[in-house]
């Protein structure tokens, strides 16, 4: 049940098409605990790939989007003219197509890992760029005072 390197390539490769539009990152919280209503938090996508991992039915895991969709906290945000949970769909079932049914629950988990690591670079690079006061992790440095640290 090995994931052969031309699938994972066309994995990373789909993520970075989605990661490099330019919506995602409007559709994405920059607050690091992802309580900004209406947007997408990053450990969404880690969650998502836990659940891939354990699916029984492909079936099962689109509704699941839907219903992400339906709920209407971020996954309903338009992004490249159709709605966000609808165009990981989209490549959901790319991947259904490139996978046998006996891997693709590890496809789709990688697929869904991929996508927190683009969200994860581009949304933080966003966030540490927001101060001069960031650790670099999003959150701020409390042991500052005028750019010098505090003893």
């Amino acid at each position: 049940m090995k994931i052969s390197r031309e699938l994972k390539e066309k994995l990373i490769k789909y993520s970075d098409e989605i990661a490099s539009k330019k919506d995602f990152l409007s559709i994405h919280t920059d607050d690091e605990k992802g309580r900004e209503k209406n947007k997408i938090g990053i450990s969404q996508y880690r969650t998502l790939a836990e659940i891939a991992s354990n699916i029984d039915s492909y079936d099962e895991f689109e509704l699941y989007i839907k219903y992400k969709e339906s709920r209407r906290n971020g996954w309903d945000n338009i992004f490249d003219g159709m709605k966000y949970g609808d165009k990981i769909i989209e490549y959901m079932r790319k991947i259904k197509n490139d996978a046998t049914e006996d891997i693709l629950p590890k496809a789709l988990s990688l697929f869904f890992g991929y996508l927190y690591w683009q969200s994860a670079y581009r949304v933080k690079l966003i966030r540490s760029d927001a101060s001069q006061k960031n650790n670099g992790f999003g959150k701020q440095n409390n042991n500052l005072k005028n750019g010098k640290i505090l003893k």
